[in-house]
């Protein structure tokens, strides 16, 4: 019963903090997670072939690196000689290239090339770095006689080649969770491991600390200085065991915060079904893990000739009466239960909740659609600069545009856990898209933004992006008569989809399956598998949360 009980709190941490994306609505009742199995293909390489040929040496030596994660790579290192073998480093990267490629292994002697076009590269932290298209890439081996006149690497370059197929075959992509500033929820940070020992990636990455790109926005409850024994945590019939070796933490507000971390992240693991955590030999069984945000990622949002209104599950409420407010538009909803609405009129910014009068919260030409974040800070550009306005309008924060050369920043969304930030740049007309992380204060006070990074897209002209989760980013582009939807997830592939010509606004909800379109013609179109349906909706404008 009581592992039953742990699992299940497990489970409401793990898919509350939204892993690769949102529930649409909490709390959660029951566990289900989609998880890779770790049995389903297993790679398996062959020694040195006598006589081979340099050439020959070198591509089954391929073949046995790519599945070196299953025996550490003690096949692929019998084509090595002893020097190479203490140089060579396979876990250095990883190069990816498509299933529809054979790399190309050329020369004889004791030089032999290998050139492919890789797609992508994953880092020695688990970093996925994906490239717009294949870059061409030539690796050089250089092979020695032996004693016994057989042929062996003598040098090589660190890392392995893999396949698209391979690499999916012995790498899943999981979160490894940090909080954010104010301790209230987990944010994702999404890394590409291998199945086999998956638990102890996980755990050692924990203590390592963020990515760069997310760093600026969030915060650790892993003592400084911790460690693992032997660097590995053991699963036994279910239960990982995490010995964490360190400063002990005294503050429940930590020890929480420590749990909270490490079950949400080794939640991942299949087979795991429970955690047990130790702090410096001190058990943290009795430790509640925190609630986290209760997301209504399924509300939605828009205008009816009765006003503005809120569509929250079976409920229907008009917030705002037409009469009082007529000519709004760009209507956005935060994203957990209690959040705010916030519209434009008039050049106007205005805030509401359900039974109350809205309040000018901001005026400026040019405000852009808002965005709400779980703390209720309602974002917008106005004037080339960032505003977050807090839900009364007497607290706000001005950020200045990245950008001070001319080229205007146009509108931002903020993702539901409020640590990512979309901008939209104008550049000359056709637009780009950058993400970068949200800083914030101990209490989750806007601070500022880190250094952006570029969206990579098809050249097309950006119309709007949203968020769709934690970690999609989705952008609307037009070209040459045609729509496009970008579906951009952190750290992996990006997908498109065709779209309709005319949609001028894109919002996401709790996955990128959940996709509404607002056209020109005030036509509401929502996502169908690779297509588009009528949503047949009453409102203008509707939305998920943004």
């Amino acid at each position: 019963m009581r592992r039953k009980a742990l699992s299940l709190a497990v489970a409401c941490a793990l898919v509350l903090a939204g892993c690769s994306s949102l529930p649409s609505s909490g709390p959660v009742t029951s566990f289900e997670r989609d998880i890779p199995d770790a049995e389903s293909l297993v790679l398996k390489g062959y020694g040195p072939v006598a006589g081979s040929a340099p050439d020959i040496l070198v591509r089954d030596f391929l073949r046995a690196s790519a599945a070196g994660l299953s025996d550490d790579f003690q096949v692929a290192r019998s084509y090595l000689t002893d020097r190479a073998k203490a140089a060579w480093r396979p876990e250095s990267q990883v190069q990816i290239y498509s299933d529809d490629q054979t790399p190309l292994v050329t020369g004889d002697g004791n030089t032999v090339s290998v050139s492919v076009g890789v797609g992508a590269v994953v880092t020695p932290d688990g970093s996925y770095e994906g490239q717009a298209t294949a870059a061409k890439t030539t690796l050089e081996y250089k092979l020695t006689s032996n004693a016994q006149g057989q042929w062996r690497i003598d040098e090589l370059p660190d890392g392995v080649l893999l396949s698209q197929s391979s690499f999916h075959a012995v790498y899943t992509q999981v979160s490894v969770y940090f909080l954010a500033p104010d301790y209230r929820a987990l944010v994702p940070d999404r890394r590409w491991y291998p199945l086999r020992r998956l638990e102890s990636h996980l755990m050692q990455a924990l203590i390592e600390g963020p990515s760069s790109d997310i760093a600026p926005a969030v915060v650790s409850a892993i003592p400084e200085g911790a460690r693992l024994p032997l660097q590995q945590v053991s699963v036994t019939a279910g239960t990982a065991d995490v010995e964490l070796e360190g400063e002990y933490l005294v503050s429940p507000d930590q020890q929480e915060a420590l749990k909270w971390q490490v079950t949400s992240t080794l939640a991942q693991v299949p087979g795991v079904t429970e955690v047990r955590v130790n702090n410096n030999g001190m058990s943290l069984d009795d430790v509640a893990i925190p609630p986290g945000p209760t997301w209504a990622m399924d509300k939605r949002v828009g205008f009816s000739k009765a006003g503005l209104v809120l569509r929250d599950r079976s409920f229907t409420t008009v917030v705002v009466p037409a009469s009082e407010q007529p000519g709004a538009h760009s209507a956005s909803v935060g994203p957990v239960d209690s959040s705010p609405l916030a519209f434009i009129n008039a050049d106007k910014l205005f805030a509401v909740r359900p039974g109350s009068k809205p309040v000018q919260i901001l005026a400026g030409e040019g405000i852009s659609r808002p965005s709400i974040d779980r703390l209720d800070w309602i974002w917008t550009v106005v004037g080339n600069e960032i505003v977050a306005t807090n839900p009364t309008g007497d607290d706000s924060v001005r950020i200045a545009s990245p950008w001070q050369d001319g080229r205007s920043l146009q509108s931002i969304s903020i993702s539901p856990d409020g640590a990512r930030a979309l901008l939209r740049r104008d550049d000359d007309g056709s637009g780009s898209v950058w993400m970068a992380a949200v800083k914030r204060n101990a209490q989750g006070k806007p601070a500022g933004i880190d250094v952006p990074r570029r969206v990579e897209l098809d050249a097309a002209t950006v119309v709007d992006m949203s968020w769709a989760g934690n970690t999609s980013a989705l952008i609307l582009q037009q070209a040459n008569g045609a729509g496009t939807v970008t579906i951009s997830s952190l750290g992996s592939v990006r997908e498109s989809l065709d779209a309709p010509a005319d949609a001028i606004r894109i919002s996401g909800g709790a996955t990128p399956q959940a996709v509404l379109l607002d056209t020109k013609n005030e036509v509401v179109y929502s996502r169908f598998g690779v297509s588009w349906r009528n949503s047949t909706t009453d409102l203008v404008g509707e939305s998920y949360p943004h």
